[in-house]
């Protein structure tokens, strides 16, 4: 819960600063796609997923800019690891496992062109993670949910349509530091970005 509010003071307190800001140098963003799991764990027993999300920046320069972004990931159980070991009668009563973040990240920025860029990322937030449990007979395994800290850091392309939107694609590592053992995934993200 302190990480939690942490992190929702430092979001509103950036979200207040971008605001007062000259509201040309404001851009929003809204992106999605695939998601794939890393850990030993996490991709074995979990598949491919994707995520979503959307985020407020502030362009304090031509090369810097500071995002506060809010991103949700979804799993599905990988059935063929879970659900079809020979001899065992096992079902699942959730058939996904769901994490949300919220990070203050810091993008540095390159061009390539008149229209094209590259950026690197880093943030550190929120992290949130929602189990479920897979029953064999009447035992009972929990996946435990729980929150904690959580950074990333990734590589990225702008590509501008207009002087107000841009198309983008991200490649991030996430890591959620969760109890006794991380979780960690790489989402893939295209979407565009707006000025206003």
């Amino acid at each position: 819960m302190k990480n939690l509010f942490f992190t929702v003071v430092m979001f509103s307190s950036m979200t207040t600063f971008l605001w007062a800001q000259d509201v040309q140098k404001t851009v929003f963003y809204l992106g999605g796609g695939p998601s794939f799991p890393i850990t030993s764990m996490f991709s074995d027993c979990w598949e491919t997923g994707f995520n979503v999300g959307g985020g407020i920046g502030y362009i304090a320069d031509r090369d810097f800019t500071l995002r506060g972004y809010l991103d949700y990931n979804r799993f599905g159980f990988y059935d063929s690891n879970i659900l079809n070991i020979p001899g065992y009668n096992i079902s699942s009563s959730r058939d996904a496992i769901n994490t949300i973040s919220l990070s203050a990240e810091i993008m540095t920025t390159f061009p390539l062109g008149d229209t094209v860029k590259i950026y690197f990322l880093s943030g550190l937030g929120y992290f949130r993670i929602s189990g479920g449990k897979i029953e064999n007979g009447p035992a009972l395994f929990i996946i435990p949910s729980g929150d904690d800290i959580f950074v990333d850091f990734g590589i990225g392309l702008d590509f501008k349509i207009n002087k107000k939107i841009s198309f983008f694609t991200e490649f991030k590592y996430a890591i959620g530091f969760t109890y006794k053992q991380s979780t960690q995934y790489i989402p893939l993200r295209f979407g565009l970005s707006f000025k206003i």
